[in-house]
């Protein structure tokens, strides 16, 4: 067997190898829970399966004179190229949903996001004609363009944006709780970079499939421990961790403190859900979220937020002044007004909210009990006040 016979057969291998990787995850990503921002990852992967075996044909077609392997090159090709700048597109706005992006919330990120794929394609159907991108010489040879760098700038305008508003996130005050975590996304970028620029310099070097395929499966893992942790719809604790994070607190307070607990419920969800699907009923749990996280964040220390389950969240708040948690719902009810117009809610929502605070004899159900119980009450009264 010749050497280059030899080099085919790895580089298609590897290949081969990356593209059932991917495979087995979206897989997995369909049989298992939901994950945050688990769109982007699925189609992060899909563009990833496109890539490896577009790459893959394109090089055991790359050189033969045939016109019919000529033509299979170029459109090979012509699905490489895009295909790598989508994935960058969802790596882009996967890493946005992780950190709960305030851009990923905005009707226009989709578009946003999509215009330079949508840019890169149009240039592929008139490289067609022109070739200034990459083409097929008159001796069945693939050559690069004059332009032949733009896919890559376009993948590391992606790449950087991301690794720089991750930083940027990890040096905020009020993210110090998460800054761990957004450094780590900030750097996870780094190794497909590096590989994808010794493939530039070296490109019949087999690097840049596996290294993705692996890269796929520490995000995916990544996604798995934080899943242990936090609800997948809205990026707070879950009711494991809340409850973990709440008999915690209950030994940490200092003098003069108590711990003050609220349940948060919205009303009418189920009316939301069935008038206007329940893409918009997720919509008011992300917004409610939202709200809660932007009103507390100066808390980080001394208060922990949940989904606690369905359309209830839960709120604990260590602090001397008893009335200091019902005035921040009070403004989490402003800030959900707010971000409902924002980001263009069908329909405007309220939520009920019970309270009780942390006394000495107590266990947390007994806590979230006399919450549950005023909360439900002042769910009644809203009711009748509608005359439902």
């Amino acid at each position: 067997m010749s050497y280059q016979s030899l080099f085919y057969r790895l580089f298609f291998e590897l290949n081969l190898f990356g593209v059932i990787l991917v495979l087995v995850l979206n897989i997995r990503m369909i049989l298992s829970p939901m994950i945050l921002g688990q769109k982007y990852f699925r189609r992060f992967l899909n563009w990833q399966v496109i890539f490896f075996l577009s790459d893959s044909l394109a090089m055991l077609t790359g050189n033969s004179s045939l016109p019919i392997f000529e033509f299979l090159t170029m459109l090979l090709k012509s699905l490489y190229f895009p295909s790598s700048i989508g994935i960058c597109c969802e790596f882009f706005r996967y890493f946005e949903e992780c950190r709960q992006s305030s851009w990923a919330r905005k009707r226009r990120f989709q578009f946003w996001s999509d215009l330079p794929l949508m840019i890169d394609a149009f240039l592929i159907l008139l490289n067609f004609r022109f070739g200034f991108l990459f083409y097929v010489d008159s001796q069945g040879m693939y050559r690069r363009g004059p332009l032949f760098t733009l896919t890559y700038y376009i993948c590391f305008g992606y790449a950087f944006l991301s690794m720089i508003r991750s930083v940027r996130d990890a040096l905020k005050k009020e993210n110090y709780a998460n800054r761990g975590y957004y450094l780590l996304l900030a750097g996870m970028p780094i190794i497909p970079i590096a590989a994808s620029l010794v493939q530039f310099f070296i490109p019949n070097l087999p690097l840049l499939c596996p290294i993705l395929s692996i890269f796929s499966v520490l995000i995916y893992i990544d996604a798995m421990q934080q899943l242990i942790f936090t609800d997948p719809l809205t990026g707070l604790n879950n009711r494991r961790q809340f409850l973990k994070t709440l008999v915690s607190m209950t030994g940490s307070r200092r003098e003069g403190e108590a711990l003050h607990f609220a349940m948060v419920d919205v009303n009418h969800f189920k009316s939301i859900n069935d008038t206007y699907g329940h893409e918009a009923g997720d919509k008011a749990l992300v917004i409610l979220a939202e709200a809660l996280t932007k009103c507390f964040e100066r808390d980080q220390k001394k208060a922990c937020l949940c989904r606690y389950g369905g359309d209830e969240f839960a709120v604990v708040l260590l602090s001397e002044d008893p009335e200091e948690l019902k005035q921040r719902m009070g403004e989490t009810a402003g800030m959900v007004e707010t971000l409902s117009k924002e980001q263009d809610m069908p329909a405007p929502f309220t939520f009920s909210v019970g309270y009780s605070t942390w006394e000495e004899d107590d266990d947390p159900d007994q806590l979230l009990s006399r919450a549950d119980l005023e909360m439900y009450r002042n769910k009644r009264r809203v009711h009748r006040s509608l005359g439902r």
